[in-house]
């Protein structure tokens, strides 16, 4: 398998390689008619062009290197290649981009909906092993809003099945879905881990009694730059939810990063990779900085590329009138659990 995939490789760039070759007969002619050898001209032309295979194998497998690094599409056969780990599923995007948070209330039946549920149904048994809640966080190698939207669906995708889930905002450079939910500047998961003897801030979200959402709380807190594991288990157990699953929306992953620390306080790690955002070089620098420390791959999540699709003309915009309410937003509303 690898020898065919070096081959396909060759075969790609064999317009450099026969450049190359060109290169060097030319300097294997020049240096047969500058310099006389006892021994014939073959002595002069077999290591030049030795030289010159050489040179060209390895700037095909170098740029191939640097390109392939900058490329965007994966395959899922690629991807558990790439990480070592299984692919958990493969998840469809929202085909309206209606631009609502939570496809799995808002379209029930739809591929995207689907792949959600599918991805619950294989998470949810390994939860229910302990009467502890199983904390999975769901990061990617690249920021990118895809890491909330995925979170938070899967978390609408468990608590649609019947099982009471937390979802947990721990993104504090970009928490996209504390703003989603309208909870910014709300207290959250750094009062949490600030105060281990008080309450922790929950909210519910209108359209599921199962789901509550801990946002990343208030900024100037400091709360989360120390975080382990035993302290982010702590704040799940004092949340009420028990038996069930928290889905944690965490922070990019590199060398050195919150997110790889994050990550590694978690039980599992989903590491999402987005077709058409996410780079192969920078997928490949996750995995490695997970693998350098005791955080456990439990498996990769392969995100398709929303479709094109045709918007119809805008309509012309009517004029704004003073004092014109603002169209409502649904947000999450504080709930403490007894």
């Amino acid at each position: 398998m690898q020898l065919k995939r070096y081959g396909l490789i060759v075969l790609r760039w064999s317009w450099l390689l026969v450049l190359v070759l060109a290169c060097a007969a030319f300097v294997s002619w020049y240096l047969v008619n500058r310099t006389q050898s006892p021994y014939g001209p073959w002595l002069v032309i077999i290591p030049v062009m030795l030289c010159g295979l050489a040179w060209g194998l390895g700037a095909i497998f170098g740029l191939e290197y640097l390109v392939d690094a900058r490329r965007t599409n994966f395959t899922p056969q690629g991807l558990e290649s790439m990480a070592n780990a299984p692919l958990m599923g493969v998840l469809q995007p929202d085909p309206s981009n209606s631009g609502n948070l939570f496809v799995v209330f808002s379209s029930p039946r739809t591929p995207a909906t689907e792949s959600y549920l599918d991805l619950a149904l294989n998470l949810l048994p390994s939860a229910h092993l302990a009467d502890t809640t199983r904390t999975i966080v769901v990061c990617a190698a690249q920021p990118t809003i895809q890491t909330s939207i995925v979170s938070a669906n899967l978390a609408a995708a468990c608590a649609l099945l019947g099982h009471r889930t937390l979802l947990i905002d721990a993104d504090t450079s970009t928490p996209d879905l504390t703003r989603a939910l309208n909870l910014s500047g709300q207290a959250g998961l750094a009062q949490a881990l600030d105060d281990p003897s008080g309450r922790v801030p929950l909210y519910s979200v209108p359209l599921s009694p199962n789901l509550l959402v801990l946002p990343v709380g208030a900024q100037d807190s400091g709360g989360g730059a120390g975080i382990s594991q035993q302290a982010l288990q702590e704040v799940v157990n004092r949340s009420g939810v028990r038996g069930s699953i928290a889905i944690v929306a965490g922070p990019p992953i590199s060398a050195y990063s919150p997110g790889l620390q994050i990550a590694s306080a978690a039980d599992e790690i989903m590491l999402l990779a987005v077709e058409g955002t996410t780079r192969r070089g920078a997928f490949r620098r996750a995995v490695s900085a997970l693998q350098q420390t005791d955080a456990n791959l439990a498996g990769v999540l392969l995100m398709r590329k929303a479709p094109a699709v045709a918007t119809a003309p805008a309509p012309a915009r009517q004029p704004e009138t003073a004092g014109a309410p603002e169209p409502a937003r649904p947000a999450a509303s504080a709930a403490w659990p007894p």
